[in-house]
């Protein structure tokens, strides 16, 4: 008896399908997985689009500090509230900010990203 799935090689792959790409005077036909676009208009390879850095990840290398860190957190946690005017929006921020600011766990993680000893 087993459960569907489990040891038989992993996930499934992604469906293929053909693509054809003019380039060189010439049609080529590729397979890809569908949702990849492997060619930019008029044949020529596209480079990778590359994956945004979390917060966190920025964090640890150098990019933000402490207060940007905080910051890009609120605007993560608050992007969905559109429709509130700028001042309800702001008070939000505000009084979240400063329960983020204030969290033993948070401040001890950012304390160890960025080196220092939480004290």
């Amino acid at each position: 008896m087993g459960l569907d799935g489990i040891g038989r090689g992993g996930l499934p792959l992604a469906p293929m399908r053909p693509v054809e790409v003019e380039a060189g005077g010439g049609t080529k036909t590729f397979q890809i997985a569908n949702g990849t676009a492997p060619a930019a208009p008029g044949g020529e390879v596209s480079a990778p689009v590359p994956i945004p850095k979390t917060p966190l990840e920025r964090l640890r290398a150098g990019e933000i500090n402490r207060d940007g860190y905080l910051d890009l957190k609120v605007d993560d946690a608050v992007a969905h509230l559109q429709g509130l005017r700028p001042e309800e929006l702001d008070e939000v921020k505000t009084a979240l900010r400063g329960q983020l600011a204030s969290d033993p766990a948070l401040v001890h993680l950012v304390s160890q990203v960025e080196g220092k000893d939480a004290t």
